[in-house]
C-alpha cells in the first residue's frame, strides 16, 4: 500500500524538474545551455527529428541550419524551454589576466574559472536547474554544482546545437533572436577582475 504513493510522488516530482544541458565552443568562447523540463527531453529530440548523441560537427551545412533554426523556434514556443548563450571566453581572459597581473598562466586559469563557475552557478540557480549534463570541459565551471551531474548525459546534445549557433550565429539569419538569452560573462569578468 505505501510504495504506491511513491512511485506517484516520484513521476510527480520528475513533471517539475528541470535539467540543462552545457557544451562550450571555440575552446571556452561560448558556454551553451539549453534549459528543459525533464519530462520533456525526449519530446524535444522528436520535434526536432534528431536523435540522442546527435552531433552537429559530424553533420552536413544543410542538416545543421536545420536543426539549428528549428531549435530556436522550439525554445521560442515552448515555455519549458530556455536557451542561454553566454560569452566567456575564459582562454582569453586568462591570458590577459596573466599579462596584467604579471601571474603564470595556470593561476591566471583559476582565478578566471573561479569567477566564471561562481556566474554560471548563479545563472543555473535563477532557472531551477535540479540536474545538469555537461560536457568534459566545463568540468571546473560545474563542479560545486548542488544538484544532479551527468558527465555527457543527453541534454548535452542541445547544449551542442545551442554553442554551434554560439559560433555561426551571424551567418545563421535566426528569425527569432528573442527565443536565446544572451550574457556577455567576458565583459564582467574584465569589470570585476579588472583586466
Amino acid at each position: 500500500m505505501t510504495p504506491e504513493p511513491l512511485i506517484l510522488l516520484t513521476s510527480q516530482s520528475k513533471v517539475d524538474m528541470y535539467l540543462a544541458g552545457i557544451d562550450s565552443s571555440g575552446k571556452l568562447e561560448y558556454i551553451a545551455i539549453v534549459v528543459c523540463k525533464m519530462d520533456k527531453l525526449t519530446e524535444t529530440f522528436k520535434a526536432l527529428d534528431i536523435t540522442e548523441g546527435f552531433h552537429m560537427r559530424k553533420e552536413g551545412s544543410g542538416e545543421k541550419r536545420r536543426v539549428a533554426k528549428s531549435l530556436v523556434r522550439y525554445v521560442n514556443e515552448r515555455s519549458y524551454l530556455r536557451a542561454i548563450c553566454i560569452r566567456a571566453n575564459i582562454i582569453r581572459l586568462a591570458e590577459d589576466y596573466s599579462h596584467e597581473y604579471r601571474t603564470p598562466r595556470n593561476r591566471a586559469l583559476i582565478q578566471v574559472e573561479k569567477f566564471c563557475q561562481k556566474e554560471l552557478l548563479k545563472t543555473l540557480k535563477k532557472t531551477n536547474v535540479d540536474e545538469i549534463h555537461y560536457d568534459n570541459e566545463l568540468s571546473p565551471l560545474v563542479k560545486d554544482f548542488q544538484g544532479n551531474k551527468k558527465l555527457k548525459g543527453p541534454a548535452v546534445t542541445l547544449a551542442d546545437i545551442l554553442a554551434w549557433i554560439n559560433l555561426k550565429g551571424s551567418d545563421l539569419n535566426i528569425d527569432e533572436p528573442q527565443a536565446i538569452t544572451f550574457i556577455d560573462l567576458e565583459k564582467m569578468a574584465r569589470e570585476r577582475l579588472r583586466i
